[in-house]
């Protein structure tokens, strides 16, 4: 009997269980969707709260920056590292560091790597003078000199305070664009990063800044294990920088290799890189917790199904099944019934099944005593009106509920939810419960319930905390409002001060962009320059429109200048000899600079062109030489009428000795009969005195020739003179001309030969080939009589038997002329060297030397024409000075051809 019931049941079709694996497939598959769904959503809200953490940080990171940027600019402004410490400067700096308590202190650097004075703190001077030569943010400015921004260096360990703080500097270039040093500050990393990113992150989130090299400069939480190492050998470093400028994934960490959501942005002004991110299984913790407790709800119920079922074909198979089968069967369910019990009651959240009816036919011991006092009417067959029947009783004795029906018409609306999404509700006892009901496949319900009001208290928490930092941060948000609005009426103050100083200096300011539109000009532009405009005002207006550029080669527009290279190589463009040629009005001569303006980083700088007319200048000086050539000349004078007087001399002479040889020819010739006489000798008188007549005859014809070559000669030589004397004292023209170098030289030589002639030789050297060159011709001959007159007295003073040696020699060297004018004379010694271009110095005696030749050559060969003066000798041996003048290549082809 045994056996055959054995083969009944298994020969008996298993229809209810097959529909229960049906049943317990279809909700394996809405359960895996379902996670699949939550894991997405899950995944989604952490990229969001990591992109709105990063978010955040960019926003911290680039106002802090932008902020000490506007301090290192303006005290870069203020700070001359020559001059510093400037005590007048003291109180703005402690004010500005009293505003900003996060930088450790501030440090003025000279360009030579030592600091200028101690450091600066919010509290006064600090530490002493020391050397930063070895420092990252030194050696980076001294090989990035083109970088007028800030730099962000290395953290390192300050002196001050033995923490960690970060470098961030700034070069300081003096007014011709030399680097002569820089000023830095330590700032506390935590306060680059900030606070409001860390709240946003969350209690598992972190967030840093990185520079584009790989080091951390700050991060947040555990600031002192991370700060200062390298992360750029890091695959996931090396994907953030070559992706984009910003994004959001999953990514390895560079630190530990665990897989992280990572959100980063790159700085859009500085290079700099912000990271905020959360542990992958932290940021789904939720998630994992749901999805174990569907695979346990899942699991539950799949093992009650199935053993329903079970049960189900067992009660077909007992009906034809002796007692003990039945028995056996019905024991085998009530087992089947009490592991259901158990699995329920290990479940940490209350659980409960109930039929198609709202019958309750399983809970766990978390679901009864979730009803508090009502926990004992909770028991199997009981309905869920019951239940609820209970429930009202027990908490209509503690608090003021409306009546049954409305409230549990509410409630009962509950077990049609069974959609298995889950849903919270507040309790009247204050309790936050989540609920989750799924419909099984007999149409019975799995209710789920979770107390969450710890997790509630927790995010409420979180909330106050978070708006407690939002309060803290919007008033110090409203301190730096504050701040920034004194700042910005300090600037305002400083920009009418220098405005009112612009307006009363007298040298012209004139500031136009690179397109040439005229942006600010002050008062003494309109009284040096006559350009007119219709509406009588320069701001506006394009600068080829009131003033081109005077040169040689024709009058300039701004793009054809030489101001160009002001923008193309950040050049300052200086000229002590320019002229302007306005378009209405005269043209006037000027000296000016034109010198790059970069404000607030710009890429595209302006261009500040400061000028003063310089006609009466230029006239004055013009003058002053004049009036020292022609001194120079009334010197000359006597030894210039002695040259004259000799070849006058020997004209005289030889015109009287011609005058004698006529009278003879005339006597000889009447004696001859070939010029008729009054009296006539007899014809033996004649023959006597024939022979020697013949004789003087031939003597006075044979000198002839050689007294009208002397005469010549000697005319030549005065008119060689005359003409030397008239271009030497020529006042010459007002602008610079092509002029012959070897011409004026010669001139040079021959009014200043009774100077030298009893004490040197002069050998010239002069090449034949020399191009013309650009310059003023009376300023340069007035050059080259000073050298030579200084080279004879040199040869004078010396007393070096019998004669000296003058050599002057011309060259081209390259773009330039080379004019030398080498002597045999003292030569110079190293006391005096570096002093022999001083005004009024000299080393003749008194009453024979000023002292104003050299440094009147130096001013006329540098600064008037853009050339060098140089000299060169040794004691007792001699000295050679030489000159070195630029040729307009421009110029030169265009007199040539």
């Amino acid at each position: 009997m045994a056996e055959a019931s054995n083969q009944i049941v298994t020969t008996t079709p298993r229809n209810t269980r097959r529909a229960a694996l049906a049943i317990i497939i279809a909700i394996i598959i809405v359960a895996g969707l379902q996670s699949v769904a939550d894991f997405r959503r899950e995944t989604a809200d952490a990229e969001h709260l990591v992109s709105a953490t990063a978010n955040a940080l960019d926003y911290q990171v680039s106002r802090t920056l932008r902020m000490i940027d506007d301090l290192l600019a303006d005290a870069a402004q203020r700070v001359n590292p020559a001059r510093w410490p400037d005590r007048d400067q003291f109180p703005w700096f402690e004010g500005r560091l009293a505003a900003f308590p996060e930088i450790n202190n501030a440090l003025v650097v000279h360009a030579d790597g030592r600091t200028a004075g101690a450091g600066l703190t919010s509290d006064g001077e600090l530490g002493s003078v020391f050397d930063v030569t070895t420092r990252e943010y030194f050696q980076y400015h001294i090989t990035h000199l083109d970088d007028r921004g800030i730099h962000i260096g290395d953290p390192f360990t300050s002196r001050v305070d033995g923490k960690l703080a970060i470098p961030v500097s700034r070069a300081i270039f003096d007014r011709d664009g030399k680097f002569i040093g820089l000023i830095r500050v330590l700032l506390n990393p935590q306060f680059l990063i900030g606070g409001m990113a860390t709240a946003v992150a969350g209690p598992v989130g972190f967030n840093a800044a990185v520079s584009v090299g790989g080091l951390i400069l700050a991060r947040s939480p555990d600031p002192e294990d991370f700060t200062g190492r390298s992360i750029s050998a890091s695959p996931a470093f090396k994907r953030i920088l070559a992706e984009h400028r910003g994004g959001v994934g999953e990514y390895p960490s560079p630190l530990s290799g665990k897989s992280n959501i990572i959100a980063y942005r790159m700085l859009e002004h500085y290079p700099l890189l912000v990271l905020a991110g959360q542990p992958y299984w932290d940021a789904l913790a939720d998630w994992r917790t749901q999805l174990l407790r569907m695979l346990a709800i899942v699991g539950i119920f799949s093992v009650a199904l199935y053993l329903v079922a079970s049960r189900s074909d067992r009660r077909e198979l007992v009906r034809a099944q002796l007692t003990a089968a039945a028995a056996r069967a019905q024991m085998r369910m009530v087992q089947s019934q009490q592991q259901l019990i158990d699995a329920l009651e290990s479940l940490d959240d209350a659980i409960a099944v109930y039929d198609a009816e709202n019958r309750l036919v399983a809970f766990n011991q978390a679901y009864a005593d979730g009803f508090d006092g009502a926990r004992h009417d909770i028991r199997a067959g009981a309905t869920y009106h019951e239940i609820l029947r209970a429930a009202y009783r027990w908490h209509a004795g503690t608090d003021a509920l409306p009546d049954f029906e409305t409230w549990s018409g509410d409630q009962r609306a509950r077990p049609d939810l069974a959609t298995g999404i889950p849903f919270v509700i507040r309790e009247p006892d204050g309790r936050w419960i989540q609920e989750r009901r799924c419909r099984t496949a007999g149409d019975g319900v799995i209710e789920i319930r979770a107390d969450i009001t710890a997790l509630k208290n927790h995010e409420e928490l979180n909330r106050k905390e978070l708006e407690r930092l939002v309060a803290e941060r919007t008033v110090a948000l409203e301190q730096e409002v504050t701040v920034r609005q004194k700042t910005e009426e300090a600037l305002w103050a400083s920009r009418e001060r220098l405005k009112k100083i612009t307006d009363s200096i007298f040298e012209a300011v004139l500031v136009f962009d690179r397109t040439g539109i005229i942006q600010f000009v002050n008062p003494s532009v309109s009284s040096q320059i006559s350009a007119k405009t219709p509406d009588g005002g320069w701001e506006g207006h394009h600068l080829d429109d009131l003033l081109l550029l005077r040169t040689v080669n024709g009058d300039l527009r701004l793009a054809d200048s030489p101001w160009q290279r002001v923008w193309s190589e950040g050049e300052t463009i200086q000229d002590d000899d320019a002229e302007f040629a306005p378009l209405s009005g005269k043209a006037v001569s000027v000296a000016y600079a034109c010198v790059p303006l970069r404000e607030g980083g710009s890429d595209h700088p302006s261009a500040i062109l400061s000028f003063r007319n310089t006609d009466a200048q230029k006239t004055a000086q013009r003058d002053v030489i004049q009036a020292q050539r022609l001194s120079s000349i009334g010197q000359l004078a006597a030894g210039i009428a002695h040259e004259i007087n000799t070849p006058i001399q020997y004209v005289g002479d030889n015109l009287q000795y011609i005058g004698g040889a006529i009278d003879s020819v005339s006597h000889i010739l009447r004696t001859l009969g070939v010029i008729p006489s009054e009296t006539m000798d007899t014809a033996n008188k004649i023959a006597e005195s024939e022979a020697g007549e013949a004789m003087e005859l031939a003597s006075t014809l044979a000198e002839l020739p050689v007294a009208v070559r002397d005469s010549l000669d000697g005319v030549a030589q005065i008119t060689r003179i005359v003409r030397s004397m008239k271009e030497f004292s020529h006042p010459g023209a007002t602008r610079k001309t092509m002029t012959d170098i070897n011409r004026a030289l010669e001139s040079t030589l021959m009014i200043t030969r009774n100077i030298w002639k009893y004490v040197a030789t002069v050998e010239p050297h002069l090449d034949p080939s020399l191009p013309p060159v650009l310059c003023h011709a009376g300023e340069m001959n007035q050059v080259f009589l000073n050298l030579i007159v200084n080279a004879a007295h040199a040869i004078e003073a010396s007393g070096k038997p019998p004669l000296g040696h003058i050599s002057v020699s011309t060259a081209q060297v390259g773009n330039e002329v080379e004019i030398s004018v080498a002597d045999t004379g003292t030569g110079i010694s190293p006391a005096i060297l570096a002093r022999i271009f001083d005004p009024f110095f000299t080393t003749k005696e008194v009453g024979k030397g000023t002292g104003q030749g050299l440094d009147i050559c130096r001013d006329v060969v540098e600064t008037k024409h853009g050339g060098r003066l140089v000299v060169d000798g040794r004691d007792g041996l001699g000295a050679i000075f030489t000159v070195r003048l630029p040729i307009d290549p421009g110029a030169a082809r265009q007199l040539n051809d």
